[in-house]
């Protein structure tokens, strides 16, 4: 399943790519506080799902009010739906359909959270966004005191990594990082609900993200570096049937941007596909087996755009480039090849933007606009 990549920790950082100047610093910032996290799901042949979250309006104590919304495409047709309001902000949301249609959104909560700040809760829908697992701040929770979360499916499994903890030091603007990085698993209706860590270790673990498989989840995450304005990748695999977390590597040696990475599954290789853009500017990717195996890795490549969902069908995969093209590979077992790229009329934002391939070839992409919805469709 190829999901929503992305968000952020809107109380507590800001993301950036490198160079990055204090006025861009604060668009990115008035950007987040408008809306911030998208998601495309794809429902049937001629039909997907389009879920964010945004804001309405600033409260009068200046405090964030992001909802998260639906947009339901069938055929042509379209059906907007309010699926979280509540006090604060929910946001940003990150989505994954399961197996049997179940759609469980997750997002960082202001509402309720008593003495932890923030918490990391969730919601579960079918595939017209009725609710299955209604929003309830005292039961639907991922994890007190959580952040930054990010959901997959594996088969019928909703896994949603998330990090707990903070730490008043480094990062974007020296604002701190995540603690610790927590698993959490439950069924298509909320069920069977099992936590778990990704590591015993002193060190400061960062901004998971999350992909599955068939069988396995694979997790990437940024180690934090005292005092330095780059991170560390690292990497982890987690098997639904042992419920075993692979002990925790380095994906590479490159000095990674804070934030700008990515994790997807491509079914058709039976792979995962990582990006990453360094802190000169310059692109990455790897290519992974399930056991979590390094097969390929391809550098010097452009700079990816951070909160990006990549477009998957087959071999390929197109991922938003740089501020206003779109770029495709084509991937096999053991290899990445870089085939076009091509300029679009939409330019990508850290508010972020996700895509799926039509019927027709044809890719669609969703992104924010000066706070509106915005989408393209093209051949590429």
């Amino acid at each position: 399943m190829v999901i929503m990549l992305i968000f952020a920790l809107c109380i507590y950082k800001i993301h950036s790519s490198h160079p990055i100047s204090a006025r861009s610093q604060v668009d990115i910032w008035d950007e987040w506080e408008q809306s911030h996290g998208i998601n495309v799901l794809k429902t049937s042949k001629k039909g997907y799902n389009v879920i964010w979250a945004s804001a309405q309006k600033t409260s009068e104590n200046g405090d964030w009010t992001h909802d998260v919304y639906g947009m339901i495409y069938r055929n042509g047709h379209t059906i907007k739906k309010t699926l979280v309001s509540a006090h604060e902000a929910q946001e940003p949301s990150s989505a994954s359909q399961c197996a049997d249609g179940h759609i469980l959104v997750t997002f960082e909560d202001g509402n309720a959270v008593g003495d932890y700040g923030v918490m990391q809760r969730y919601a579960i829908f079918d595939k017209n966004l009725n609710n299955v697992v209604s929003y309830d701040p005292y039961k639907t929770i991922i994890k007190n005191g959580g952040h930054s979360g990010h959901v997959t499916s594996v088969s019928n499994t909703f896994v949603v990594v998330c990090d707990e903890g903070w730490i008043n030091k480094d990062g974007i603007l020296n604002r701190g990082t995540g603690k610790e990085i927590y698993i959490t698993i439950m069924n298509s209706v909320g069920n069977n609900k099992k936590t778990f860590k990704i590591a015993n270790t002193s060190s400061r673990y960062d901004w998971p993200l999350v992909a599955g498989s068939k069988n396995k989840a694979f997790i990437l995450w940024q180690k934090i570096v005292p005092n330095k304005k780059y991170t560390k990748l690292m990497m982890a695999t987690f098997n639904l049937k042992t419920r075993k977390v692979s002990n925790p590597k380095a994906v590479s040696k490159i000095k990674c941007q804070y934030y700008n990475y990515s994790v997807s599954y491509m079914p058709k290789v039976n792979c995962f596909i990582l990006t990453a853009t360094d802190h000169h500017g310059v692109g990455h990717m790897y290519l992974y087996n399930t056991n979590g195996k390094q097969l390929c890795h391809k550098s010097g490549l452009g700079r990816f755009s951070m909160e990006s969902s990549p477009a998957v069908s087959n071999n390929s995969i197109v991922y938003p480039t740089h501020k206003k093209s779109l770029t495709l590979f084509k991937v096999t077992h053991k290899s990445i090849k870089k085939i076009k790229i091509k300029k679009t009329s939409l330019s990508w934002s850290s508010r972020g933007q996700a895509g799926v391939f039509d019927t027709k070839g044809k890719v669609v992409f969703y992104a924010f606009q000066k706070n509106k919805l915005k989408h393209i469709k093209m051949k590429i």
